[in-house]
């Protein structure tokens, strides 16, 4: 869905970004992938195969026995992966696996709070998929997720990038919308001849995710959703642009990119619109996003 000039800069980005490894699906992800996209996929098989991984199986039954997944506690370990399975469904378990993947990734590099920002965006993400209907909450969750992985891309990239890296994770201001103060896209593109989103977009292809996720990691950073054609997609990114704005509160960070959630929702009329909401549901959103 790409447009003809962001073809270009996608294409560029791939020839600055060579020296960088973005780091491949691993194996196990790919085979258990595999696996869950057999008619009658062997849970047993699946079992064994993140059992062998220690680390990664300790972390997949942290994340499932969390409040998010709700997941119930089993005292052999390959049962419990079998029971995750069971329980949760192989799209959730999935979601599960590629989550506690990126959490490995997020944890070698220098970028502080990106995977608790990224976490906590993810949940918000799959909160208004449920509230809404509109999506899954598997897809929107993996949204969510990946939309800010080009980040720790671009510190490992560029020693100089981590001075714009809390930026790039934060919302679009006003000021930019308005023309008044350049945009991050903007900032990335002078000095780096890419940008976070492109770099986030072609992370997501290796890692074979979705079209739609894909594209809304392209352009998160556009309130102009309706430059989505797709409806999935349109409806991710406009959960997505909103999970951003509601995450400020999570976070505690002083927000001086918006006055008010009235403001906010002036430059962001598009997702309002489209998700049917008013300010005071932002509020009542605000408060259940709060209690993650």
């Amino acid at each position: 869905m790409a447009r003809r000039d962001d073809i270009d800069l996608i294409n560029q980005s791939k020839k600055i970004i060579k020296t960088v490894s973005i780091p491949p699906q691993p194996k196990i992800v790919m085979e258990i992938k595999s696996e869950l996209g057999m008619a009658d996929p062997d849970f047993d098989r699946i079992a064994r195969l993140v059992c062998g991984d220690t680390s990664l199986c300790a972390m997949i039954l942290k994340v499932a026995h969390s409040p998010m997944f709700g997941a119930d506690r089993f005292h052999s370990v390959d049962k419990a992966i079998e029971r995750v399975l069971a329980s949760l469904g192989a799209d959730t378990f999935y979601n599960i696996l590629v989550d506690t993947s990126l959490r490995r990734r997020a944890g070698t590099h220098k970028l502080d709070g990106f995977y608790s920002h990224s976490e906590v965006v993810a949940k918000s993400c799959a909160y208004l998929a449920n509230k809404t209907g509109l999506v899954s909450s598997d897809i929107a969750y993996m949204a969510g997720l990946f939309h800010d992985c080009g980040v720790p891309v671009l510190v490992e990239k560029f020693d100089n990038y981590i001075g714009i890296a809390e930026i790039a994770m934060g919302l679009v201001p006003a000021k930019s919308l308005s023309g008044e103060q350049k945009s991050i896209i903007g900032i990335e593109g002078d000095m780096f001849k890419t940008d976070h989103c492109v770099v986030g977009y072609l992370f997501a292809r290796l890692w074979g995710l979705s079209k739609s996720v894909s594209d809304v990691i392209l352009y998160h950073h556009y309130v102009d959703i309706d430059i989505h054609k797709d409806k999935t997609t349109k409806d991710l990114a406009a959960m997505l642009l909103l999970s951003e704005f509601l995450c400020l509160f999570y976070d505690n960070v002083d927000n001086d990119a918006y006055r008010d959630i009235e403001q906010w929702a002036a430059f962001n009329n598009k997702v309002v619109v489209h998700l049917n909401i008013d300010s005071q549901d932002i509020i009542d959103m605000k408060d259940d996003v709060m209690e993650f």
